[in-house]
């Protein structure tokens, strides 16, 4: 009687692991993505790559009621190396959207003033 207890504990043991990891797949799945522009610059030709790191502030809503859920706004930025999986696996259609995304306009936003190409193209021959 008490080792058809134990296969039966084991059993359902078993199932409850299942179905929790089950969950946990679901809950993980991204199905938007929803970029927004807040300031656009005029012109700009340098643009980010891969093997660029970026800096970037986000906030993750759901869908179903647009309650947020993360948002770095609060605390520093996000910081994201394109191309290197800086990003947790849900996140990586992300990175597509970052790619060819124009930087130095953030300079004006931030009241600072703005580096010249050659400078900016010192910084990022630099990094590489």
């Amino acid at each position: 009687m008490k080792a058809k207890t134990r296969v039966i504990l084991v059993l359902l043991a078993a199932f409850v692991y299942v179905a929790a990891q089950e969950g946990k797949a679901e809950q993980n799945v991204v199905e938007e993505l929803l970029v927004e522009t807040l300031v656009k610059p005029e012109t700009c030709s340098i643009t980010s790559e891969m093997g660029d790191t970026l800096q970037i502030h986000y906030t993750g809503k759901l869908l179903a009621d647009g309650k947020v859920i993360d948002s770095s706004l609060s605390r520093d930025p996000l910081v994201v190396e394109l191309g290197k999986r800086t990003v947790i696996p849900v996140c990586l259609g992300l990175v597509p959207t970052l790619l060819g995304m124009v930087g130095l306009y953030l300079y004006n936003k931030a009241n600072t003033q703005r580096p010249g190409k050659k400078k900016a193209k010192d910084k990022k021959s630099k990094k590489k």
